[in-house]
């Protein structure tokens, strides 16, 4: 929220005169102008259920520390202070209110998810092959792009700097699998591990002869991913990280020797 441009009079004013959160031997602008912008915003606005959270107890409370000062009390009634946002909770019965309403709604989420079997196993599910909902095809492309980004390979201690190619992939487990309820919401992330087939081709000349030779290996690579889950069980709001690599680059024994 920003601080206002009319309310540099009244902060002159309140320094000159020592209205709180001034203080005989102490300028706070900084606390003043929070208070009045807090202040213009409730009022211009006609906000109710204000509160205002500080610590600050000998700048904005009165002397018995229980209720804010009555200097401020005079620029708006509207804010109900604590210490904490702990205090808060714990005190102010409409904010218990809220707080045991939205632990209920999470709980009916929480079992729907249960009820659901909405696991690691059903998420790897969405991407399978078999799945048929493309999203097999859109890791398949995502990972053909990154290896072909690659510009040199290694393979048991030889640097290759021919083209590689994704030859197929394998889409395994999903790691560090978790589901959040985020404003009623379910917030459903991981790493997809994938084993990339790849195909290196490598160019070598001899004498007037172009020799061709494509070296089969295999790469570990991660993909990052979250998505919104609904309760018709339909995915929202898909979204794909940095692929990374859990395992370096390896020759198949069985298919180049």
């Amino acid at each position: 929220m920003s601080c206002p441009d009319n309310i540099l009079p009244d902060l002159i004013d309140r320094a000159v005169n020592r209205i709180k959160p001034f203080k005989e031997n102490k300028s706070e602008f900084r606390d003043a102008a929070t208070w009045l912008t807090y202040v213009k915003y409730t009022e211009q606005n006609d906000l109710s259920d204000c509160y205002f959270i500080t610590e600050n107890v000998s700048d904005f409370f009165d002397d018995k520390k229980v209720n804010i000062h009555t200097d401020l009390l005079k620029d708006s009634t509207k804010f109900k202070p604590f210490f904490t946002l702990m205090k808060l909770a714990q005190e102010d019965g409409k904010i218990q209110l809220n707080i045991k309403e939205k632990q209920e709604k999470e709980q009916r989420i929480q079992e729907w998810i249960d009820e659901n079997n909405i696991d690691e196993n059903f998420v790897l599910g969405y991407f399978k092959e078999s799945s048929f909902n493309g999203l097999f095809n859109q890791i398949y492309s995502l990972s053909s792009d990154y290896i072909s980004s690659l510009n040199r390979i290694n393979l048991d201690g030889m640097n290759y700097n021919g083209e590689p190619n994704l030859d197929g992939i394998d889409i395994t487990e999903i790691q560090d699998f978790n589901i959040e309820i985020i404003a009623e919401e379910i917030i459903v992330s991981g790493e997809l591990i994938i084993e990339a087939n790849c195909i290196i081709q490598e160019v070598y000349k001899f004498d007037d002869e172009t020799i061709y030779d494509g070296i089969p290996f295999s790469l570990g690579i991660i993909q990052p991913f979250s998505f919104t889950l609904e309760k018709n069980k339909s995915r929202i709001n898909l979204q794909f990280e940095e692929i990374g690599i859990f395992r370096k680059a390896r020759v198949d024994p069985t298919i180049h020797f």
